[in-house]
């Protein structure tokens, strides 16, 4: 599949729906997605069936809050994240660089880096292993969902699952495009352009 890329000049505030085209295969149909991204730190994701706001008070402080799910991401250090949610609870804690724990009300994920680019993640209704052959590359595998990540470039990242399919693809730092069977995320940074894709 090739992607076109238009760029259009955005002002700094949130605009209407881009149109975004999935690949015919998906069952997803076309939906109008928007993502603003007012300065590095912000970024707001809309989206059908889930509703994700990002935002970043500091470089370790994020929040996410959603219909279906509400993730509040809070760094107290480099190394600790807490994650609280309605239908899932994550909390982890890096005890090392490497080592991380989450442990959730309806899944529990539990992460040890053996070295730096080999992560695994165990879970109760989900098993997770990522292992990165490189500093790019990410396989993730699971028991209910299976998610792949490749990262062919620094911004570019590859998720497909069972359950649910998410296509991340940036083009420039601040531009992010998620497609998913069951969600379907979009962020854009309205400091630089609008990207919209379209299937060629």
């Amino acid at each position: 599949m090739r992607m076109k890329l238009k760029n259009e000049t955005l002002q700094n505030k949130i605009h209407a729906p881009l149109p975004i085209t999935m690949d015919s295969a998906s069952s997803v149909s076309t939906e109008c997605v928007t993502g603003i991204d007012s300065t590095q730190s912000n970024r707001y994701y809309s989206e059908q069936s889930i509703l994700l706001r990002a935002i970043d008070t500091t470089q370790g402080n994020r929040y996410y809050s959603g219909q279906l799910i509400l993730l509040r991401a809070i760094d107290t250090t480099q190394g600790n994240r807490f994650y609280s949610g309605q239908s899932i609870l994550l909390r982890a804690i890096d005890t090392t660089q490497g080592n991380r724990y989450y442990s959730g009300q309806s899944i529990l994920l539990r992460a040890i880096d053996t070295t730096q680019g080999n992560r695994y993640y165990s879970g109760q209704s989900i098993l997770l292993r990522a292992i990165d052959t490189t500093q790019s590359n990410r396989y993730y595998s699971g028991q209910s969902i299976l998610l792949r990540a490749i990262d062919t470039t620094q911004g570019n990242r590859y998720y497909s699952g069972q359950l649910i399919l998410l296509r991340a693809i940036d083009t420039t730092q601040g531009n992010r495009y998620y497609s998913g069977q069951s969600i379907l995320l979009s962020s854009i940074d309205a400091r630089a352009t609008c990207n919209q894709y379209e299937k060629h």
